[in-house]
């Protein structure tokens, strides 16, 4: 039997949402699932929010259901109004910002569409004509402009961490990984300078998708600017196994505020395991 990523998504993310919440959703008075863990959110140590457009593209509404129906406090951009977040106009910027304040919603990301584009010079992706870009689809070449665009979206909506990818998977990465890392290395440094976290997804379209490849680039890339945003759904969609395997190489035994080597998973802490988990 073969598995969406949506079905892959739900079910780690349930599974993983009932392990963090249960301490917190047994408190809760309220006798609906929804009223019960909306109680609980308030004392949740984590950074718990949805994607906008995993709601609906109508920016408002998502709001109010993130903020209303789920008693959420944060909230991811990637898309609204049809259009990718990175390509918002001033206007636009504007009236999500009041809908952000009047629902009292903050920003946890900029989920861009950074680095999801093929690599200059290599055979070209299989994945690169099939992925959805969520009404972006930017090339290789203006990258560059593009992380410059995240940048001044973060502090429009007031946050410092910009979601990226390190390119469409490609069949064989080795010839390449050196030059893909240098490029998230330098993207970081940018980064740096206005005090912002690159955020690297493991995608199972892209390059960096399993814990193995996770740690690996996270190791070989020792800047405190870029962090991971660790998805097992994602990497159970390719066949690796996220747990146990895939979290014991990003477990928070290497977290933290440890000496030596850490694997660095993104969040207003040192750590943070993004559940995935699908509406």
């Amino acid at each position: 039997m073969g598995y969406t990523r949506r079905a892959v998504l739900a079910g780690l993310g349930l599974a993983g949402l009932e392990t963090a919440m249960l301490p917190l959703v047994k408190k809760a008075a309220a006798s609906s699932l929804t009223g019960s863990f909306a109680a609980g959110v308030g004392t949740c140590p984590f950074r718990l929010a949805v994607i906008n457009d995993e709601i609906t593209q109508d920016f408002e509404k998502a709001c109010q259901i993130v903020s209303g129906d789920f008693g959420l406090r944060w909230i991811e951009l990637r898309s609204m109004w049809n259009k990718n977040v990175t390509e918002l106009n001033a206007k636009e910027i504007e009236n999500a910002r009041k809908i952000l304040e009047e629902h009292k919603l903050q920003v946890t990301d900029i989920a861009s569409p950074l680095f999801k584009t093929d690599w200059p010079g290599a055979p070209r992706s299989s994945q690169s004509q099939t992925r959805d870009q969520f009404h972006a689809d930017f090339d290789a070449s203006a990258q560059d402009k593009l992380l410059e665009r995240c940048i001044s979206l973060c502090k429009s909506f007031n946050t410092d961490r910009i979601r990226c990818f390190d390119y469409w998977r490609l069949d064989d990465q080795k010839p390449y990984r050196a030059a893909i890392n240098a490029k998230l290395q330098k993207a970081a440094e940018r980064c740096a300078k206005d005090n912002i976290v690159l955020l690297l997804e493991n995608e199972m379209s892209c390059n960096t998708a399993t814990g193995e490849e996770a740690a690996s680039v996270v190791l070989a890339i020792p800047n405190k600017n870029l962090m991971l945003n660790w998805d097992p759904g994602n990497a159970a969609a390719i066949g690796s196994t996220a747990y146990p395997t895939g979290y014991h190489l990003l477990s928070l035994q290497g977290c933290g505020e440890q000496t030596g080597p850490q694997i660095r998973l993104g969040s207003r802490r040192w750590w943070h395991c993004r559940l995935g988990w699908a509406i």
